[in-house]
């Protein structure tokens, strides 16, 4: 009895593993999600640039002034 609880319990694992395996590979082939997905990519990088830019230009500014004051 406790081999079969045991073998019961490594079995419903397996099926979790598989079930979960499905559901992820159906995701990633499902064009839709991959078009949304692709999408917030895109936007992510857009506000990163952005930010990047934006921190880069302070950066720049506060050596410029830091220059203008030394001299």
């Amino acid at each position: 009895m406790v081999v079969f609880g045991v073998y019961t319990l490594i079995l419903k694992k397996k099926r979790k593993k598989i079930a979960i395996h499905g559901i992820f590979q159906r995701l990633a082939n499902d064009e839709r999600i991959q078009s949304k997905l692709s999408k917030i990519v895109d936007t992510v990088d857009e506000v990163v640039e952005k930010k990047i830019d934006e921190w880069h230009k302070e950066v720049s500014e506060k050596k410029d002034e830091n220059i203008g004051g030394e001299q």
